[in-house]
């Protein structure tokens, strides 16, 4: 009689140990798939898209230049660069046109015009406002604030302009701390004494 008491006891355990064990793995496996979900849908179809950026070692990722895609964001919503990277199909000289007034607009995906046309992003539309009125669209999708920063740092002495427009949200703020974001490596800034500095750069390949 006692044998079969230890003998269920010992079977009950082994079945429990085994329960864990599956439990344990199918965790484990489902962990695993969100994981590269995650990261495919951030590459290939999130706001930051392996389709029009590539990696930059002192930004993390910058759109990448003289794209045309007609159908980015589905049937006839284009997406084009120019050959300095900025969204739009217009070449810009360094100097700014008589007569008009050059707008820099710098910030995420919102200034960037993810989802709509070359003709509907923010920048664009406000060349409809005053045709003196000539804009620059330097958004990435997915930029903090401090990369909006650092680009426009990179950009700023190669076009003369009137006026700057920096669009933000209050996640912008939270990327400040992050060291990656949408799978890719970041630049981080940081305050040591009264100065901005840059760390992580260059920056990693891989987030």
């Amino acid at each position: 009689m006692r044998r079969k008491i230890v003998r269920g006891a010992v079977s009950l355990l082994f079945f429990f140990f085994s329960l864990v064990l599956v439990f344990i793995a199918c965790e484990g496996l489902s962990s695993l798939i969100l994981l590269i979900h995650g990261f495919t849908s951030d590459f290939n179809s999130g706001p930051i898209s392996r389709t029009h950026v590539k990696y930059d070692k002192e930004l993390g990722w910058i759109n990448k230049p003289n794209l045309n895609i007609p159908d980015m964001y589905g049937p006839g919503i284009s997406f084009q660069t120019n050959s300095l990277s900025h969204r739009g199909k217009r070449e810009l000289k360094a100097a700014v046109p008589d007569s008009k007034i050059r707008i820099v607009c710098i910030g995420d995906s919102f200034t960037l015009g993810t989802g709509v046309d070359d003709d509907h992003t923010y920048p664009q539309l406000l060349m409809q406002i005053d045709n003196r009125f000539e804009t620059v669209n330097l958004g990435e999708a997915g930029y903090g604030i401090g990369q909006a920063y650092l680009r426009y740092l990179r950009e700023y002495t190669k076009l003369d302009h009137d006026v700057l427009v920096f669009a933000f949200i209050h996640d912008n703020i939270r990327r400040m701390r992050l060291n990656r974001f949408g799978g890719y490596g970041k630049p981080l800034l940081t305050i040591d004494n009264k100065r901005i500095m840059v760390k992580n750069v260059p920056v990693p390949r891989k987030g």
